[in-house]
């Protein structure tokens, strides 16, 4: 059966060798009986990584396959080393090569700087209609 701490006053329940919660046993003796350090909370899901690992793999080949820059804006150095996702990065568009665009970063970050340029070169997509690429 659980006791309260025997600190005077005190309503904690005891949590340490020696009678006393953990916030009085550090001044009177008392050890704690189980120090547990919480779990980190995981900052990507098991899926999430599973799709970052098959995004890197397909990444890899479609810059293969499209070595040169589409994206041809001021300061283009006409390789490919990006993926530009033009209907952006959540749900299905993340692995669909239907939507991604291989660029330099000159490009990638023009892209993004100037949507409605972009949307009119159709290198972005509206993100707020729902597409069946």
């Amino acid at each position: 059966m659980a006791e309260l701490c025997k600190f005077p006053g005190c309503t904690r329940w005891l949590t340490t060798k020696g009678g006393f919660c953990v916030s009085h046993a550090k001044y009177f003796g008392g050890t704690t009986i189980k120090e547990e350090t919480p779990k980190p909370i995981p900052t990507k899901s098991s899926k999430r990584k599973e799709h970052e690992k098959e995004y890197r793999t397909k990444g890899k080949a479609f810059l293969k396959k499209h070595p040169k820059c589409a994206g041809k804006f001021k300061g283009c150095t006409g390789k490919s080393e990006q993926i530009h996702h033009k209907a952006g990065r959540t749900g299905a568009n993340y692995l669909n090569e239907k939507t991604w665009l291989a660029v330099c970063a000159n490009c990638h970050t023009a892209i993004e700087l100037n949507p409605v340029e972009s949307k009119q070169k159709g290198m972005s997509d509206s993100r707020l209609i729902k597409t069946n690429s």
